[in-house]
């Protein structure tokens, strides 16, 4: 009798398991990989150069296994601007609001400032250089974690990649459906970073459901932290299961110590749904930048790609002298269950265990 967790994207890559590790650490992506499961490094921060380097690095310990990059494709962003016409941008009064929270609460300047502005969301020629990148090195599974990758379909297939979009709305995943997209990741509100508004439970069938004509396998993420969760998202019709959070605290994790102990010991209601951070909606834990920007005296948050920028040095301050009572990071509501610090395989294993007695107690 074949696993109930062997599904079709476990037939699609050629993997043990249907788990999805999105993860910014390359350390984690190679550890989940050679423990059965597939993993997405999201690139988005680095430079071209960087990701190559990335690559090569994960070619080289997981024995000609696939893995994948995550990369934003923002359409609403400026084609071309530096970082200092992007700057000059932002309004007095946000800059004014940015330097009292800085004053308020102590924030220390980046060590490496002005040199931490690599976002790909930026403007499109970033993302689009970061994007040769993956061509060049045909990477086998492209996934845009942000904005759609119709456009770059034909290329990726023609190179043998696959491409995987992520979606908050059934609208969405009906356009990249109709596009020729590989893999949808159904996204539910619980998720961490940028999400939509629609919960996990209600988006994730409505996509499956969608998706049934074609074949296309449906990735359920939001939330998912646990054995049960994946038990559940494929009661729902998912493939299999996207997850992030989980994997912040693990051993392989290159997170400081300080951030670890700070997500270890988050709730559900830690995390919070904003736009203050990037200009688009996304879940976070909660940090004293946030408290600023939900009150009344702070301005309205500003559009895209200035809120990133406006934020970073906030941000990258509190990373780089540790101020675990300055910290946030993107984090889901399935944080709760996020409680030790395990070595990746080990969640993994924990993971699928759970998932099997899950599916015994329904088949005794």
């Amino acid at each position: 009798m074949d696993s109930p967790l062997h599904t079709a994207l476990c037939d699609k890559l050629g993997i043990e398991y249907p788990v999805v590790a999105f993860t910014h650490c390359k350390d984690v992506a190679v550890a989940v990989i050679n423990a059965g499961g597939f993993s997405v490094l999201g690139e988005a921060l680095h430079t071209p150069d960087e990701i190559a380097a990335d690559i090569k690095w994960i070619r080289e310990r997981v024995g000609g296994k696939p893995f994948g990059i995550d990369l934003v494709l923002p359409s609403t962003v400026p084609e071309e601007k530096t970082v200092e016409q992007l700057l000059a941008m932002i309004p007095k009064g946000h800059r004014d609001f940015e330097q009292m929270i800085k004053h308020k609460y102590n924030v220390p300047d980046p060590k490496i400032a002005p040199n931490i502005h690599h976002w790909g969301g930026l403007d499109q020629k970033r993302a689009m250089d970061q994007l040769n990148v993956i061509f060049d090195e045909r990477v086998p599974v492209f996934a845009s974690g942000l904005g759609s990758p119709a456009f770059l379909l034909e290329r990726a297939h023609q190179l043998g990649m696959q491409v995987w979009g992520l979606v908050g709305k059934p609208k969405q995943a009906k356009r990249q459906l109709q596009a020729g997209t590989d893999v949808i990741i159904a996204q539910g509100y619980d998720a961490a970073g940028h999400t939509g508004n629609i919960g996990t439970f209600s988006i994730v069938p409505q996509i499956v459901d969608a998706a049934r004509d074609s074949g296309v396998p449906v990735i359920a993420a939001g939330g998912v932290t646990t054995g049960r969760h994946l038990a559940a998202a494929l009661a729902l019709g998912a493939a299999g299961v996207w997850t992030g959070s989980l994997w912040l605290t693990s051993r392989e994790s290159d997170l400081n110590m300080p951030l670890k102990e700070r997500l270890l010991e988050a709730e559900t209601d830690d995390t919070v749904y904003s736009d203050c951070i990037s200009g688009y909606t996304m879940r976070t834990t909660r940090s004293p930048w946030h408290d600023e920007w939900g009150s009344e005296q702070a301005p309205k948050p500003l559009q895209p790609p200035l809120q990133m920028i406006l934020s970073s040095n906030y941000i990258q301050g509190s990373l780089d002298y540790q101020r675990k009572d300055l910290m946030t990071e993107a984090a889901g509501q399935g944080i709760h269950y996020v409680t030790e610090m395990k070595p990746a395989r080990q969640i993994l294993s924990d993971i699928v265990e759970e998932a099997l007695d899950v599916f015994d107690r329904f088949c005794s």
